[in-house]
């Protein structure tokens, strides 16, 4: 029998009947400002695994950024289109820390924020998923 080994957040990114909530939720959420913007930008694991889907569904590009911290094979911070309006997508914002980090490399290649959108709902059971903030 094959185990789940991760960390609290991506658990219901890993089972296919949550991620499918998460992301029907924010394409529905999305779809109503898919004028406002051109690509979704996303950063860390937890995007990758939601971003391209959702970028997908609704006919965007993505802009990935990779935080410091990260791995990788690639020596690249940013990869996809310069020049770009761009929805943040994350799981939840805390510190603010990896949005300036993601605005302020996005700005270095042309692309605007121009609104968030936060799928979350944390373990205690408030409801965060589905906020969104858009400037404009």
């Amino acid at each position: 029998m094959s185990r789940l080994h991760c960390c609290s957040h991506l658990k219901k990114l890993f089972d296919e009947k949550e991620k499918r909530k998460v992301v029907d939720k924010a394409y529905k959420t999305l779809k109503a400002h898919s004028e406002e913007f051109d690509a979704i930008a996303v950063s860390g694991m937890s995007m990758a695994l939601i971003g391209p889907i959702l970028a997908w569904r609704l006919n965007k590009k993505v802009c990935l950024v990779r935080k410091p911290s990260e791995n990788s094979h690639s020596s690249f911070v940013f990869e996809g289109y310069e020049n770009q309006r761009v929805a943040f997508v994350d799981d939840l914002i805390a510190t603010g820390n990896t949005f300036r980090y993601v605005e302020t490399e996005l700005a270095k290649r042309n692309c605007k924020i121009v609104g968030i959108y936060l799928y979350w709902d944390d373990d205690t059971g408030r409801k965060l998923c589905g906020i969104t903030r858009w400037f404009g």
